[in-house]
Parts: structure tokens; sequence; C-alpha cells
């Protein structure tokens, strides 16, 4: 049959490390990583990803030193070298770039009591640009992409502080981080249309600053039910104060799971109630547009049978019960008019074999 899109690749990829006890308390990872890919389009008429080949090798070592049973330090040093080539077909651009970078962090926890830690991280990261951010030109999906092949490794620094409180029916997760990224890649709308007059998406880089916390809380009041809950809020700008696209907006997912022993023929049996709050995301980049806050109602009901000397695990889950109609303001098909998915129904029967 006709093929619009008719791509190649083959992967070879390795790994290999070596953990050993240095000295007393010391442990030490030492190992090399690495991947060779090779991308190749045939005779179809639509080309996304170029002609190109990959070659990554890196070398890693990781030491973790246990100061006391309540003290723990860690730390690692990476090394990255990225070797890429593309070839020029139908105006996508022919590349031949070499990156060389160098990763860090380190790390401690602390154990203040046998409910109560922290955990403290400095790292020091990089990616480099794909093959996409560099080459792309054309139709991907709904948007008309542009990519750009000067664009440089995307460096960053960040700090995260994590604290955690346990007890017998109670878990506590609070953690925060701020990362300071130089010439950050991003993806965003612009005033600039195809010839046919669809707005043309595209790729740039600035540094950039990204921050947020994300508080989870687990509780079971009873044995039986558990109840979940998660608050998560993310803040980016550029340098020169203007708000990054495709960030999410503040977000609460909640829980709540029944699970029984016996219910006439039900082994097992279990109900869940879920509602995903989204709010109104209104700090949005230029040529982007705000999106409206919105709630989801997610439920499920289920459990184990005995069918013909057989166990079955069958349910029933309802997404969206009250078919709420919304934009996430991550959608990539949100400027074409086309809202996220509404209700819906998926059933499960699992048939576990058993010798």
């Amino acid at each position: 049959g006709y093929k619009l899109v008719d791509a190649d690749l083959k992967t070879i990829s390795y790994e290999s490390k070596v953990s050993y006890p240095a000295l007393q308390n010391l442990n030490v990872v030492l190992g090399i990583q690495g991947a060779n890919k090779r991308n190749r389009n045939n005779t179809a008429p639509v080309i996304i990803i170029p002609d190109a080949d990959v070659n990554d090798i890196s070398f890693f070592s990781f030491l973790k030193y246990d100061v006391n049973d309540k003290f723990k330090l860690q730390g690692g040093v990476r090394f990255d070298n990225r070797d890429l080539e593309t070839s020029s077909r139908d105006q996508l651009t022919e590349i031949h770039k070499s990156y060389h970078n160098t990763s860090t962090s380190i790390g401690a926890s602390y154990q203040f009591t046998p409910s109560l830690s922290w955990k403290l991280n400095f790292v020091s990261a990089y990616r480099t640009p794909n093959i996409a951010e560099l080459t792309q030109d054309g139709w991907h999906g709904p948007r008309y992409e542009q990519g750009d092949p000067n664009l440089r490794t995307q460096k960053n620094h960040e700090t995260n502080l994590g604290i955690r409180f346990v007890t017998n029916d109670l878990i506590v997760d609070v953690t925060g981080f701020y990362n300071h990224i130089n010439r950050y890649i991003y993806m965003s709308p612009t005033n600039d249309l195809t010839d046919s007059g669809e707005r043309i998406y595209r790729y740039s880089q600035n540094d950039a600053n990204i921050y947020g916390t994300e508080l989870n809380v687990t509780y079971r009041p009873i044995k039986p039910l558990k109840l979940e809950g998660t608050l998560s809020v993310i803040r980016a700008k550029n340098s020169n104060g203007t708000y990054l696209p495709m960030i999410p907006a503040d977000r609460g997912v909640f829980n709540a799971k029944w699970q029984g022993n016996k219910l006439g023929f039900l082994n097992q049996p279990y109900a869940k109630l879920g509602l995903d709050i989204n709010r109104k995301q209104n700090r949005a980049s230029i040529f982007e547009t705000p999106t409206n806050d919105y709630y989801l109602v997610n439920f499920g009901v289920g459990s184990k049978v005995n069918f013909a000397s057989q166990i079955l695990d069958i349910g029933i889950f309802i997404n969206n019960l009250f078919n709420e109609t919304y934009y996430n303001h991550l959608s990539t098909i949100k400027d074409l008019g086309f809202y996220n998915m509404g209700r819906n129904i998926s059933f499960l029967v699992k048939i576990p074999f058993h010798n």
C-alpha cells in the first residue's frame, strides 16, 4: 500500500559498570555507556527526521558515603560526547556537529527521627539539541514547526530540597526546586504564517528560570481506605521576565480507594474515586493564549472472581465521568480548536495463567 512516511531506525546501545566498596562506608560505581543510532528514509514522500547518524559515548562515576546511620553523602560526575551528522533532503538542513559536556551532582540526606528526614541536592547538567530541534521545517502532526541548526547545548544548575514525614498511617513528601538554565531550548508559536495561512511554531533558546514545588500526601484513616493527594506548582520565565510557553497549570490530584477482602462472590473488591483539578493558566507566553480551569472526576470498580476454576480480574473505569469540555494547556491541538478527551469508559478482563 501507499506510504506517506517510511523510515528505518537502527540502534545499538551498550552499558558496562562496576560497583565496589573502596573504603569502609564508601561505595564507588564506575561505568561506560553509549549508543549508535542510524536513521534512513526510504522512498515515501514525507520526511520528518532526516537521514542521520548519532554516536554517543559517556563515562561516569558515582560515590556514596555513609557518614553514620543518619547522615549520608553522595556525588557523581559524567562526561558525554555526541557526534551528529544529517544529510540534506527536501529542505532539511545538513548538519555535522560534535557536543562535549560534563555533568556533576552532590547530595546529602539526614534522618532526624524515625519519622522525619530531608534530602538536599545540587546538580549541574546539560541537554544537547535533538535532530528535530535542529532540522525541523515542515508539518509535524497538526503544526508547522521550524528548527534552528544553530542551537547550542542547554546547560542548567539546579537545587532541590525534599522533606519526608512518615508514620504508620501517614506519608507526607514536600519537594521544592529552583533551576537556572542557560540557553533553554523551547518551541513556541509565532506571528509568522505559512503560505496557506497556518501559524508557524519555532524552536529557539534563551536563559530561563524554572522553579516550583510539589506536595504528596498518603493517608490511611482505616485499613481498607487509602487517600492520596498531590499538589504541584511550576513557574517559568525567560531572563527578560516573560513567561515560557507550554508550562502546566497549577494542579491538584486527589484519589480515594477502598479495598475489601470479600463481598459475596467477589474477592478483593475495590472502588476508586478521583478528582483532577487544573487551575486557570493565565501566565501565557507571547503568542500563547490562556487556558481556563477545569475539573475532572474519575471512577472505577473492580474485583477478582472465580470462573470455571480460573481467577479473573475484572473492572470498569470511567475517566471524565461528567464529560467535561476542556483544553489542557499543554495540548498540541488546542490552537486548532480540538478539545481534550471527553468521557472515556474502559473495561478490564485480566486472566492470570498459572502452571
